[in-house]
């Protein structure tokens, strides 16, 4: 609620309140939209007049706080980020959940407790493993990136991932 700008609340009534609970709307055009939001709220949640204006109120007192407002541009921008990470989540549970699938296909149910068993003994090298492949990774795409923008492969790195650049 209180990161709406204030077309968000519509127009002011008659009585000079926040027009939620009136019946007559006095909302520019093209505000109508936006501003059909408040009353719906403000009856989905049973506001009263003076919980309305409370509302206005605190909402008012925010727009015009510069902190504030880098707050709420910082929750809205988290918010953004937050479901892209949920949504990868999802995704690689979804993969993960895929593969163990396919290993369940294979495996009996005596070989699974002992390839589960395998793996918890062995989590802090699989783990490492994963960090080195990362870093692997990494490395070789910031050589793809040096080698574009550089139109070619560096002579001291050409020949491959064991050579120093020299006669050795």
């Amino acid at each position: 609620m209180m990161v709406q700008p204030e077309s968000f609340y519509g127009a002011p009534d008659a009585e000079g309140g926040g027009g939620a609970s009136s019946n007559v709307r006095r909302s520019p055009p093209g505000a109508r939209e936006s501003s059909a939001l408040w009353p719906l709220l403000c009856r989905e949640l049973s506001l009263t007049k003076e919980q309305e204006e409370r509302v206005r109120q605190v909402q008012r007192r925010l727009s015009t706080n510069p902190l504030a407002l880098a707050e709420q541009r910082s929750l809205a921008l988290l918010s953004v980020h937050l479901e892209r990470l949920h949504t990868g989540l999802r995704s690689c549970a979804k993969m993960t959940q895929d593969k163990w699938n396919r290993v369940k296909d294979v495996l009996t149910p005596s070989q699974m407790v002992a390839y589960l068993s395998w793996v918890a003994r062995n989590m802090d090298r699989l783990q490492q493993g994963k960090l080195e492949e990362s870093i692997v990774n990494a490395t070789l795409h910031a050589s793809a990136l040096h080698a574009a923008r550089t139109g070619g492969l560096n002579h001291e790195h050409a020949g491959g991932a064991g050579g120093g650049g020299g006669a050795g």
